[in-house]
């Protein structure tokens, strides 16, 4: 299973992660039977966790939405629009955006991207 992050890549300079003043968080899959798909989101600094809403200490993922895109080959998108606004993030910090998917025969795997607040 292969997941691709976009629109981000690893040391992008970003300005948010939330759909209404940048781009959610997106992605595919390649499998043949999506299970599910999280999301977490970390504050490099201090090491908080992204609530949805603000930062706390422990750990928060979320699951993202999962839709079957390409069914030959078997491609699935993900999408996540609740990430931190740009009032939400502070310049010159990194995050880490952390994507977990299983499919339903029980493989796994996991894809991390490293950002830099504008």
């Amino acid at each position: 299973m292969i997941i691709m992050v976009n629109p981000y890549t690893n040391g992008q300079v970003v300005t948010s992660l939330r759909n209404s003043q940048s781009s959610p968080i997106l992605g595919s899959v390649n499998a043949v039977s999506m299970n599910r798909c999280d999301v977490e989101i970390k504050r490099l600094s201090d090491g908080f966790y992204w609530t949805g809403t603000t930062w706390t200490s422990t750990v928060q993922n979320f699951p993202a939405t999962v839709s079957n895109r390409n069914p030959s080959p078997p491609w699935y998108d993900f999408r996540y629009d609740a990430g931190p606004g740009s009032a939400n993030m502070t310049s010159g910090t990194q995050y880490l955006v952390w994507v977990y998917c299983a499919d339903l025969s029980g493989g796994t795997t996991i894809a991390t991207v490293t950002v830099t607040k504008a």
